[in-house]
């Protein structure tokens, strides 16, 4: 009968080592992607903050030239704020603007009417975009957003069709409906009004 080899000390000292060193190994590389997965998470939600602040913004954008559009947007289209919205831009209201927007001497009266609309809309077009290409935060932009712009998104539909008839479906507007009806399907309880 063969006598069964011990190991020796030496042998026994190297496995634990290396048995440790892969453990090490192991914990590093899990720490080292949830770290990654961490830094990621973190970056999607700075840059969905950041969304969440567009606005019809220049460098000397501030936080009462916000509120004047708000202002605006209620003097000028005060049925998009009425809950249940009975009430929708129509047709012949949206070529007037974009004929406005196309000649501002031609009604200059009416030229403010003609930005706040203009200015609502691409803000809003910043943050559907941003939802439909996963640039931030799907799930806060939903929550944060979708009320107002469903009711953005319906109030000035003609507008947005007006524009993407001219443009041929190549104007930035044009991502409006499209993102809303994928919250509304993805968040639904985040778009209810």
């Amino acid at each position: 009968m063969a006598q069964k080899e011990h190991p020796t000390c030496w042998t026994i000292v190297n496995t634990v080592v290396n048995t440790a060193a892969n453990v090490v190994i192991a914990v590093g590389v899990g720490w080292a992607v949830a770290q990654y997965y961490a830094g990621e998470r973190t970056s999607r939600i700075d840059q969905t903050l950041r969304l969440l602040n567009l606005g019809p913004r220049s460098i000397s954008y501030t936080p009462s030239d916000e509120e004047a559009h708000n202002n605006n947007l209620f003097h000028y289209f005060p049925d998009r704020f009425i809950t249940p919205m009975n009430s929708v831009m129509s047709e012949q209201d949206a070529k007037a603007l974009y004929d406005i927007g196309e000649d501002r001497d031609k009604h200059p009266d009416l030229l403010p009417k003609y930005i706040t609309a203009r200015d609502e809309l691409n803000r809003v077009a910043a943050l559907a975009f941003a939802y439909l290409h996963d640039l931030g935060d799907r799930q806060m932009l939903a929550e944060s957003e979708c009320v107002p712009m469903v009711r953005s998104a319906t109030y000035f539909r003609a507008l947005i069709d007006v524009f993407g008839k001219i443009y041929k479906g190549q104007q930035s507007w044009q991502v409006i409906p499209k993102a809303v009806e994928h919250m509304k399907v993805d968040f639904p309880e985040a778009c209810k009004d």
